[in-house]
């Protein structure tokens, strides 16, 4: 019987041949789909590792399992394969939309260096990948651009129609913060929150496309 936030039997034939084969050397690997099931226990509960509940076998076992595939792209690359694979048949129409959000950091990752952004470093990024803007400029902007007069430069572009959408990536944000683990920051590592990322949008990506 499959437990809550589990990988259905639909969904797990479906990554299952994907996933890293044993080469045979050393001792044999605790079956995968116990450990995967283990780390969606932990990012949909976002509970220290330590409490993993023992069905899913050693804590120990599953977050180096976890953290190995993180090292070696495994799970980016499962994402990735399930996508293409349903792009070739027809299941996905593209629409790419780009937003920001805020993940809180939770006391077990202190230690973490920070880093910002600054709106100008936002800015030219988007200028160097040719990222349309699509959201309204805010009042003091507007004021401001006028102050300088031609040094102000010019608006940036602003498409109504592509702004109403921006509900798509909103959305997104939603379902992938019902992990706990997304929602809150636990990981030191970003690497780890990244592939925490990944492996969350992987079990929503295979139940939209297995049911």
């Amino acid at each position: 019987m499959v437990a809550p936030g589990e990988l259905t039997d639909a969904a797990w034939a479906r990554v299952e041949p994907l996933l890293p084969k044993h080469d045979g050397a050393g001792r044999p690997w605790r079956d995968h789909r116990q450990v995967v099931n283990g780390v969606l226990w932990r990012l949909r509960t976002g509970a220290p590792w330590r409490d993993l509940p023992s069905r899913y076998g050693p804590w120990q076992t599953v977050y180096r399992r976890f953290a190995h595939w993180e090292k070696d792209g495994t799970w980016a690359k499962r994402l990735e394969e399930v996508q293409v694979r349903d792009d070739a048949v027809g299941f996905v129409e593209w629409t790419v939309s780009i937003d920001s959000t805020i993940a809180r950091a939770h006391q077990h990752c202190a230690g973490v260096r920070k880093k910002g952004m600054t709106p100008g470093a936002n800015r030219q990024i988007r200028q160097q990948l040719k990222i349309r803007t699509t959201i309204p400029e805010r009042r003091d902007q507007i004021a401001n651009r006028a102050r300088r007069g031609r040094l102000g430069g010019r608006p940036p572009a602003f498409d109504a129609p592509a702004y109403r959408g921006r509900n798509v990536v909103e959305r997104c944000f939603a379902r992938l913060k019902q992990f706990r683990a997304v929602a809150t920051r636990f990981d030191k590592l970003a690497a780890r929150y990244r592939a925490g990322v990944l492996i969350a949008s992987l079990v929503l990506w295979l139940r939209d496309t297995t049911g």
